[in-house]
């Protein structure tokens, strides 16, 4: 859903604006870890870096307040206290140079969208499944041809299931996830609740050793808004804001010229923020049990870099 339609005025520009919508949209897909999946605060109301959002977590409501020591309390009889998380939002892009021949060329600019699409995905699935492994306990599943219906059930989903929450979440590499959905997946919809899960989906894990992860929808909570600074640019000279319930994020699509050259760049643009809600709602499936890490030896570098998107 776009949010600022007044800057579309031509049939190119409407044109333009639901190809690179089709492609943010199609690059997340149904079979994805999506911020729509967990506690999330995806409000059309513009944000900035820095901002802090208040995001309740689903389901969960906070136990009765502590009396003062005179006997009184902050809030009226009867009053309900809900279990939030203050997430701070960090700007998130990816740019890419943009030629005429993708501006007038439907193919070309949908290549183009979805190849930025794809980063943000990439960066979002990176960051969730980052969350969810470092907070989640170890669950040895065995083997994809060990994998039954029955360990989903029965040892899964005990480890994650938080009453008074809706269902969770799994998602499973594909040889796991073909031991429990039928190969042809004829009349599966993803979105569906199956053996206690609301959703059920492939995809693939970034973390070696990991075919699956279940969670609460309160294992985790985000929060995504839209770059108001970047909005009341006049610098950027289009701009699309799109608002995606579906998949729980906002996206900013800005272009722009170099008033040297006369060069286009144009890019996607988020505020994001994820933070650990309750951790111990998490599993992390793998096909075996993994020895403690070793430490490295005297002398011995043990630092690495990790390619992300950028933050600024």
């Amino acid at each position: 859903m776009i949010i600022n339609d007044t800057q579309i005025k031509t049939e190119a520009e409407a044109y333009k604006a639901r190809v690179i919508g089709d492609a943010i949209v199609t690059a997340f897909g149904a079979h994805k870890v999506n911020f729509s999946d967990f506690s999330n605060d995806f409000s059309g109301v513009y944000g900035n870096a820095g901002s802090v959002i208040r995001v309740p977590l689903i389901g969960k409501t906070g136990g009765v307040k502590s009396a003062n020591a005179d006997g009184t309390d902050d809030f009226s009889i009867g009053t309900k206290t809900t279990e939030h998380v203050d997430i701070e939002l960090t700007l998130k892009y990816v740019t890419a140079p943009l030629t005429i021949g993708e501006l007038e060329t439907g193919a070309a600019l949908s290549d183009w969208a979805s190849s930025l699409a794809n980063d943000v995905v990439e960066d979002v699935q990176k960051t969730l499944e980052q969350k969810l492994i470092v907070s989640g306990k170890e669950v040895v599943v065995g083997e994809a041809d060990d994998f039954t219906v029955s360990t989903l059930i029965k040892k899964v989903r005990p480890e994650v299931r938080v009453p008074g929450v809706a269902e969770p979440v799994c998602y499973l590499e594909g040889g796991h996830y073909a031991s429990v959905i039928p190969m042809d997946k004829d009349g599966f919809d993803t979105n569906t609740p199956h053996f206690g899960f609301s959703k059920i989906a492939e995809y693939t894990s970034f973390t070696d050793g990991v075919v699956g992860i279940a969670a609460s929808q309160s294992a985790v909570a985000v929060a995504t808004r839209i770059p108001q600074s970047m909005m009341q640019n006049p610098a950027y000279i289009t701009k699309y804001a799109y608002q995606m319930p579906e998949l729980g994020i906002n996206v900013l699509y800005c272009e722009w010229a170099n008033p040297n050259n006369g060069t286009m760049t144009a890019g996607l643009f988020y505020l994001c923020g994820i933070e650990v809600a309750n951790g111990g709602a998490c599993a992390v499936l793998k096909t075996a049990e993994t020895s403690e890490t070793t430490e490295p030896s005297e002398g011995e570098d043990n630092e690495t870099t990790e390619g992300e998107t950028t933050e600024g």
